[in-house]
């Protein structure tokens, strides 16, 4: 006969047994949930992480509550309407805040607020702060700059100017201009002095900016002049050619000479004279010296055999070619002149030679005012005259390969042109 006490203790264990199931899946089923809302929270959180700046109203679908996302939102209400309720932007930067505390976006936007409703002083106290935080923020060192300009202190400004440009590319497209307009300014121009000589990586781009887009180019000559240029000799050089080639473009002959006085290495008398010169070779005070005209039917080369030999000029056409090869500006006194060359030919078909002509381009002639007669290697290239009128000038080459079929080769090796 089993014994009672046994017999209970069987039963209880098997009661045990048909309970455990249960409860194992209760266990697995809170598991399950718990691991859900993980999930769900995870996958808010990264939608809300990479929707935030780009699509801050889908970001706060996720996470209501997220600090950045609400910045990014008070942002596009702020700048998508004109009629924005400053008081509700005030309150989603602050409630911004709240769950971000290190947020430059939303100090900004108090900021803006802070402006709207009069609050000047509060203003710039919120835009320094967010400036603290990151000089990152295009729009921030942009009020900061227009707040300098408010207080009257150039100094300041291009010191908001500079944090913005080194930080931002996006912020040449939007600052240049306004820069450009303000070189007009003697006090800015004096302002922007140590960002010319110090290590500013954008002052380049800007010089090569008001360059191409300024109408008149008489405000950049003088912070060439001002400043002395680019510290750095090969970039200083690439400006400067670049410049007085603007200017040659424009006509604008004044600002030329003015910018190529001061230029490094400069001789004046390469502005009166026609012969061939080492800074031709260099090729950095471009129309100034001589420049050259390269074409697959006739072109030339400048070369000098030694460092302080002399320059030739080697050239050639094709036959049946006449071609204009190179030229030179020159500011010579109206008078009379005499041209005269030294050209060596290696081969030369009937007919073939250089050809000399001047243009008068201050005032502009449509045609040249001077042609030698004929193409040829005579030594004497002929006279000319220039007018009290013609204040600015342009010699021209040309050659002709001739009525052979050899064409032509040759160097010219002095060109003079003298008063008679």
């Amino acid at each position: 006969m089993a014994n009672p006490l046994r017999r209970k203790a069987r039963k209880a264990s098997a009661a045990r047994k048909e309970q455990r199931p249960l409860r194992h899946y209760v266990r697995l089923v809170a598991c399950a949930a718990a691991g859900l809302v993980l999930a769900g929270m995870s996958f808010a959180l990264a939608v809300s992480g990479v929707a935030r700046v780009r699509a801050p109203q889908q970001a706060l679908i996720f996470v209501p509550f997220e600090g950045a996302a609400l910045a990014a939102a008070a942002d596009v209400k702020l700048f998508s309407s004109k009629q924005s309720d400053t008081s509700e932007i005030a309150v989603m930067a602050r409630n911004s805040l709240r769950n971000s505390p290190v947020n430059p976006k939303a100090l900004r936007l108090l900021a803006i607020t802070a402006d709207k409703d009069g609050q000047a002083k509060k203003s710039r106290a919120l835009l320094y702060a967010a400036s603290r935080l990151t000089r990152r923020d295009l729009i921030t060192q942009i009020l900061l700059i227009e707040d300098a300009i408010r207080l009257e202190s150039v100094e300041q400004a291009i010191g908001h100017y500079d944090t913005a440009l080194r930080t931002s590319r996006s912020a040449y497209q939007v600052l240049f201009p306004r820069l450009s307009t303000a070189l007009r300014n003697k006090e800015v121009r004096t302002a922007l002095k140590p960002y010319v000589r110090g290590d500013t990586l954008w002052m380049s781009s800007f010089l090569s900016h008001v360059k191409d887009t300024e109408k008149d180019l008489t405000h950049l000559v003088d912070f060439f002049e001002e400043t002395g240029g680019l510290p750095v000799a090969r970039e200083q050089q690439k400006q400067t050619q670049a410049l007085l080639w603007a200017l040659f473009q424009r006509r604008d002959f004044d600002n030329l000479r003015s910018l190529y006085a001061i230029a490094p290495g400069s001789d004046a008398s390469l502005l009166t004279s026609a012969a061939l010169h080492r800074a031709d070779l260099r090729e950095k005070f471009g129309p100034v010296a001589w420049h050259i005209l390269d074409d697959p039917e006739a072109g030339a080369s400048l070369s000098a055999q030694q460092e302080r030999s002399a320059v030739a000029m080697a050239m050639y056409a094709n036959p049946g070619t006449i071609k204009l090869i190179a030229h030179k500006l020159l500011f010579l006194p109206d008078g009379q002149y005499r041209l005269r060359q030294n050209f060596t030919s290696t081969s030369a078909s009937k007919g073939g030679g250089v050809r000399w002509q001047l243009r008068c381009l201050n005032p502009e002639a449509a045609a040249p005012i001077w042609r030698s007669q004929a193409a040829g290697l005579a030594a004497d290239g002929g006279t000319m005259t220039i007018g009290s009128n013609c204040e600015v000038q342009l010699l021209e080459l040309l050659v002709s390969g001739g009525r052979g079929q050899a064409g032509l080769e040759g160097s010219l090796s002095g060109v003079t042109l003298t008063p008679t």
